[in-house]
This record gives C-alpha cells, structure tokens and sequence, in this order.
C-alpha cells in the first residue's frame, strides 16, 4: 500500500500527464482515509487550482485551514482561488492573512498587491508592491506588477520606469513588452507603442492580446484593411466569453444562403453601432440571426431589427457565427472602410409627439448631455468627467440643458443644485418602453446632444441627430486621433483633448460653439 508521499507523487504524475479525473480520485480516497490530515486537503485545493478549477478548489482550501489555522501557504492557496473566482475582498483577506502568519516574502507582498489591485485599491496594491520590491530590488515580476498597477493608475512616467526595470532583469518577458506598449499607446506614441508589441511577438508569436493592440493602433490611424483581420486576435483573448459553438465561426467566405448567427460582444453602444450591418448581412445569407443585449430589445424591435432578433439562452440553428463587431471586416467588402447607411436607427411617431407635449414649455436650445459612461469600463474615469463640466453651458442666454444620464454620475445632479438648471427626466424616461427607447424619443425633440463617449454618442449618431462628442487624449479607435467628424456618423462633431486628462479647454471650445449656436437659434426665432 502506497505512502501518503507516494500517493500525492502519483497524484502530480498523473496531473502532469493531463489524467486530471485519475488524479482527483487520489485526492478524494485520500481525503476519505484521512479527514483530518490538513496536507491532504491543501493538496486537493492546490490540485483544483492547477487544474483551473478554482470554484472546486474553495471547499478544500477551507477545510485544510480550519483543521490547520497558521499554514500559511493554505492560505495564500485560498487567496489565489478567491482572485481567479473574482471574489476580491476574500482574496485580500486570504493573501493578507499568509503574509501575516508569514514568514513574509516578495511573492507574498506581490500577492496582496495584485489582489488590491483587481479591488481597485491601488494605493494600497503600491505600498505592497514597493515593500516586495524593498525586500528583493533584483524582483523581475515585481517591476512588471508594478508598472501594470502603474498603468492602471494612469502614471505613465513611472509605470515606463518600473517596465524598463523589469524587462533589464528579464529581456525575454514578453508580457513586459507587451505593457511597456500600452504604456507608449497612453502617450500616443504609436510608433514605439508597435515596436514594443513587435518585440512581444518575436519572443511569442501567439501572443493574442498583443495582436490585439496592434489592431486597436491600425485602427486609430485608420487602416481598416489590415486592423479588422488583426482584431480577430480579441476573439481568443483570456477576457472574451468562450462560447463553445461546435458551428464554425465565420470567416468572411460567401455565405451563399447559409444561416448566420451573430451575437453582441461588447457594450450597448458597441451594438448600437454596429447592427447597421444586419441587412448588408441578409443579402447573401439565407437567415441572419442577432442575439442582441436584452435590453436593447425594444429600442431594436422599434427601429426595424426585430426580424433579425432570437432570444433565449439556446441559439437557433445555424450554420455559421460571427461577433457583430466582426461584421465589419467582412462586409460590404474585406476593406473594413466604415459603412454609413444613413440614419438607421427611428423611433415611434407617436412617443416623439408625446415627448414633444412634455418638452412644449422647455423654451430655448435645448440640449441634451450626458457626462459618464459605464464605471467598470477599464478607461471609464478618462472618458468621463464631472457634470460640473457642462455648468457653463447652462449660463448661456437661452440654452436649456436637459439630462440623458443613466445609472452612476446621476448623484452628481445634487451638487449643481442652485448652481446650474439641468432638467431631470430620469424618472420618466426608458422605464416603460425599455432602454434607450425613450431617451431616442426626447433627442428627436432635442437641437443638440453633448456627451462623453457614451452610448448615448451612438444612439444620436443613429438617429442623424446633430451630436458634440467629448474625447480624452487618446480616444477609443472609432473616433481616431485627428479631425471634427466621424465617417461612423456623419451628424457628430468630435472636440479632442490636447493633452491627457485635460477637459478645460474642451469644454470651453464646446461653451463657445454652443453660445454661437444659441445666438443663431434665437435669430431664426426658433
């Protein structure tokens, strides 16, 4: 009869040799024989996160703890379960209480800090990483953490410091060149920014995320032929669903009648815009089905959509499947070049009238803004801004702004109490017709939106409507980096930062477009 020690060898050879279902049978005999060995339960925990199985792994991490309180690597183990299963407070407190117990180390000062990170603590997550790097100034990883933490932080010069000191300890680190990319891409300098990415494909060739970047930069400047084929790389980044059709995905190839199912990848907006290519779609395929966001449904019935729409977790039966977003590599043409079919995006006469009877006393230019997009979008605290921006707006003779703001940044109405007059329609709007659909109502009623990049942007671009657009720096690729207008929407006007996270002098170009603006709607006696 095996030993213990032989038992768990037999264990990790066999998981080594990918005989994952024999492997945890050892566990599971062992745990049965011994159920108050806490080295058997920590094995099994460990094995389960080595198997990417960290849901599994949670009982038995648990277990070997409450039978041996002070094992700090059980801990630790229990904090890197928490962190794959996104459970982030846990996995501070798990990786916090192994440094405690100790003994302390770099790799136990890294853990704590990554898992500060993902919470969004990154003051915290810096103090941790520097007293790791205190501890081991030779600490590759630790440079490499640091400059993603810095990254976050939108520290720019000091992320670039740390990725320079990591890839001098490890030029092979091609996760570190990869950052030091995105690092340059912050900055706008594309060129070094794809010198970095190069670098990162030379030392893996597979690199998705990287392929990636690369796009999102042809993109910016516009080379839509080569970028769409590029940014086919997201589809099989860590961050994107795996959907598991055992259809293939479509690769562009004449459909000749066969049956397309198309799915929604990103946000709101991102569907927004890009549904326009449904019916290119539909001229060669002999069904196209879209699983569209649920709450976008209405929006889409009302505008025409609706024959294309499925619902219900199980897709219909297709032959073929492809990300909306993905449609446009592919059609009209494999140029990629933006397609504008004209306003394609309408809304209900009828409650465009009734939002008109509502709004018959909002005298002046009215203008509909919206200052903050979606707070878990990973650049969302440099799109957006304070609705403090757009007070000056409303001490414009004759302008009357009226809120299109959804969901976070609406507390923000509060402070510009007495301040500012900004009508608030939130309890009115979209509740019972569904999302977006009457806010598409009210912007028909509207002279002008303003707004952040938000989806919002797109549904005023979709239904023609005219729409000012407020960058950062660096902006989304949609909208490149030069020029007032967008082939995407032809009725948008684009005002740019010059410099990172300088929204001043954009809104005072914005203040005076909109005081020439009013001025000409109070001429015409509008």
């Amino acid at each position: 009869m095996p030993t213990v020690g032989e038992a768990f060898q037999q264990a990790r050879e066999l998981t080594a040799a990918g005989q994952l279902h024999e492997a945890e049978a050892i566990y599971r005999q062992l745990a049965a024989l011994l159920p108050q060995a806490p080295e058997v339960w920590g094995q099994m925990g460990i094995f389960f996160l080595e198997a990417e199985r960290p849901d599994a792994a949670i009982e038995p991490l648990v277990k070997a703890i409450e039978l041996s309180p002070d094992a700090s690597a059980y801990h630790g183990a229990l904090g890197a379960a928490n962190r794959l299963l996104k459970r982030h407070e846990q996995a501070i407190a798990s990786f916090s209480r192994a440094l405690e117990i100790g003994p302390p180390t770099p790799g136990l000062y890294n853990n704590v800090a990554l898992a500060l990170k993902d919470a969004r603590r990154y003051d915290e997550a810096l103090a941790s990483i520097d007293a790791a790097l205190a501890m081991d100034p030779a600490f590759q990883k630790g440079y490499y953490n640091r400059g993603n933490l810095l990254l976050a932080m939108r520290r720019v010069d000091e992320a670039i410091a740390s990725l320079r000191r990591a890839l001098e300890l490890d030029p092979t680190d091609a996760g570190a060149h990869c950052t030091l990319g995105l690092l340059y891409f912050d900055r706008a300098d594309f060129d070094r920014a794809m010198v970095e990415f190069d670098r990162a494909l030379a030392l893996r060739p597979n690199y998705v995320e990287v392929h990636r970047n690369k796009a999102i930069v042809q993109l910016l400047r516009g080379e839509y032929e080569q970028a769409w084929r590029s940014f086919e790389a997201r589809l099989e980044c860590a961050d994107f669903p795996k959907l598991g059709y055992q259809q293939p995905r479509w690769d562009g190839s004449p459909l000749a009648g066969r049956t397309l199912y198309v799915y929604a990848e990103q946000g709101l907006g991102d569907s927004i815009q890009f549904v326009r290519y449904l019916p290119l779609a539909a001229q060669s395929a002999g069904r196209v089905y879209f699983a569209a966001h649920e709450v976008l449904r209405p929006l889409l019935v009302q505008a025409g959509f609706g024959e294309y729409l499925t619902s219900g977790e199980k897709p219909p039966e297709f032959d073929v499947h492809v990300s909306l977003m993905s449609l446009a590599g592919y059609l009209p043409d494999r140029s990629g070049q933006p397609y504008w079919p004209g306003k394609y995006l309408k809304v209900d006469a009828g409650l465009v009238e009734q939002w008109a009877r509502r709004l018959k006393d909002v005298r002046g230019f009215r203008i509909g803004i919206a200052w903050a997009g979606n707070p878990d979008h990973s650049y969302d605290q440099y799109r957006s801004t304070r609705l403090a921006s757009f007070a000056p707006l409303a001490d414009i003779p004759g302008v009357q702004l009226i809120s299109l703001q959804k969901g976070a940044g609406r507390e923000q109405l509060a402070e510009l109490a007495g301040r500012a007059n900004v009508l608030d329609l939130d309890d009115e709007m979209d509740h019972e017709h569904g999302a977006f659909v009457d806010r598409a109502a009210v912007i028909e009623n509207l002279d002008l939106v303003i707004s952040v990049d938000t989806a919002v942007v797109h549904l005023a671009g979709a239904l023609g409507k005219p729409a000012w657009v407020a960058l950062q720096h660096v902006p989304d690729w949609r909208w490149r980096m030069e020029g007032e207008t967008t082939p995407w929407y032809p009725s948008l006007r684009l005002f740019r930062q010059c410099s990172f996270d300088d929204w001043a002098p954009v809104f005072e170009r914005i203040r005076r477009g909109v005081a020439r603006a009013a001025a000409e709607h109070v001429g015409r006696g509008d």
